[in-house]
């Protein structure tokens, strides 16, 4: 804001003086917006999201809503903000909310979000058998320890030559 001020003595004089300035103080923390979880691997992912206001970033994260682990705090000032976990362990959820604060200080956090990272395994197969065997067709069967989708291949030699696919979502 710009002012001046003006004042009149008791013989009528009048003065001014202006010029002057103030900045109002901004106490309001920043804004998230679209706070994701992206490219998630088997042992990464990467954490965006974006502020209203320029601000810091830094991602709290956990096996549970207690997070328990921290990024060092970036304090460059950004408005889209994208924050690399690694270490990972495959196959596990994992908990986190994103924090910034503004240049004036105003801390923010978000609420909770949640992943699962991926599996680096192959599924294992076990249980093959061959079962309703007639003169035309057979039954085959197979356990994984994971869902997976899977297929057979047959033949009458080991080259195969025919397959059939399952797509089955579990």
């Amino acid at each position: 804001y710009h002012y001046k001020v003006s004042s009149t003595d008791a013989s009528g004089n009048p003065a001014e003086a202006k010029g002057y300035t103030f900045d109002t103080l901004d106490d309001a923390a920043p804004v998230f917006y679209g706070v994701m979880a992206t490219d998630i691997t088997a042992t990464s992912v990467t954490i965006i999201w974006a502020t209203s206001e320029p601000a810091s970033s830094q991602v709290e994260y956990g096996l549970t809503t207690g997070y328990g682990s921290a990024t060092p705090l970036d304090e460059t000032l950004l408005l889209s903000h994208s924050v690399d976990l690694a270490g990972l362990t495959p196959k596990t959820g994992c908990h986190f909310r994103v924090k910034s604060t503004d240049a004036s200080g105003n801390p923010a956090q978000s609420g909770d979000y949640a992943f699962t990272t991926l599996d680096n395994d192959a599924p294992v197969i076990s249980n093959v058998t061959a079962t309703n065997i007639t003169g035309t067709g057979a039954t085959i069967t197979w356990t994984t320890d994971d869902p997976a989708e899977g297929g057979v291949e047959y033949g009458e030699s080991p080259s195969y030559g025919k397959s059939v696919y399952l797509y089955v979502t579990q």
